[in-house]
């Protein structure tokens, strides 16, 4: 396949070109559902199609971006900005997968992810079928490019931990990406790794209020309204009010379900509000399940305090704390 950046000679704007194969048809569902799209890590899609669907040219509007492998060449970089971009590639990945459509298909080559506003990572989706772009097209390139401390300029102690941190998660994927693992990697991040029951400070904790303390596997939090109750253990643990807390497996969860080998690594997430409870999936393998209805990934779904809900197999409910 080849690929250029030309400008349009009508618009006399910037894009970027794919040309496939004669062979190779256009996804019009795919073509659809990149349409439906007004904002986001997906760039604009264009494209000459002949009468019998085959695509002759793909084309997506990078006017005012520069590419990734440009962007860090000339670009301070900070904490906040890098891990902006890692939460940019999981939105790409996930929006695919949420979507029901390969996530592959998306360019991950540095040259063609572009770097808009606000440092925001744009990528081509390619809706073709039959499509083969090689092993080499992961997310992990991206990721490696970002976690690359000796191609980067990093502003302070805070932006080299990060890079430090990607490069030891790409390194630990060996080649093979998972998208629970990025969410994991992103979770734990932003909470802060906890270490002999103290909290380590992160840019992350920036939006934490004044008297709360967050810990991985479980909370140490003031000012606590609602408890998360799984029913088949003698359990609860505490929910912040007004903020989002992420339910799962994985160690970077402000809920830590170790021993529930069907809920996902990154679950779902609880918001207790003070007046209302809101429940969202987070992508799981197994679902949330809420009046025997599977939730849509990424959708809010209002429940009440004692409201019976399943993550996976494992009956839930938010409930309102006792003191004693």
């Amino acid at each position: 396949m080849r690929f250029r950046l030309r400008r349009n000679k009508v618009t006399r704007m910037r894009e970027l070109v794919l040309k496939p194969p004669r062979t190779t048809a256009l996804n019009m569902a795919q073509v659809r559902w990149l349409e439906g799209m007004r904002e986001g890590p997906l760039l604009p899609l264009s494209y000459e199609a002949s009468r019998n669907g085959t695509a002759r040219a793909l084309a997506y509007d990078v006017e005012g971006y520069m590419s990734l492998r440009r962007f860090v060449k000339v670009q301070s970089m900070s904490s906040e900005m890098l891990l902006g971009m890692v939460e940019e590639l999981e939105r790409a990945v996930s929006l695919c997968v949420s979507a029901g459509h390969p996530y592959l298909s998306v360019l991950f080559d540095e040259r063609y992810v572009f770097v808009g506003t606000s440092a925001r990572l744009h990528f081509a989706f390619l809706p073709l079928n039959g499509l083969q772009l090689g092993s080499a097209n992961s997310p992990l390139s991206v990721l490696g490019c970002l976690g690359n401390a000796r191609r980067l300029q990093l502003d302070s102690p805070n932006a080299i931990e990060l890079c430090d941190r990607l490069a030891r998660f790409v390194l630990g994927e060996q080649g093979i990406f998972s998208p629970n693992d990025l969410r994991d990697f992103l979770c734990a991040t932003r909470e802060g790794d906890c270490a002999n029951g103290e909290v380590v400070d992160f840019a992350a904790h920036a939006d934490a209020r004044p008297g709360e303390r967050l810990r991985v596997r479980g909370a140490c939090l003031s000012n606590v309204s609602f408890v998360l109750r799984p029913l088949r253990h003698d359990l609860t643990w505490p929910l912040a009010t007004n903020r989002s807390e992420t339910v799962g497996r994985g160690r970077g969860c402000t809920v830590s379900l170790s021993g529930m080998p069907r809920i996902s690594r990154r679950h779902a997430s609880v918001c207790a509000g003070e007046r209302r409870i809101v429940l969202m999936d987070l992508g799981s393998t197994n679902g949330t399940f809420v009046d025997g209805h599977r939730l849509v990934p990424s959708k809010a779904c209002e429940i009440k305090p004692g409201q019976i809900f399943m993550l996976a197999d494992e009956p839930f409910c938010v409930d309102r704390n006792v003191r004693k």
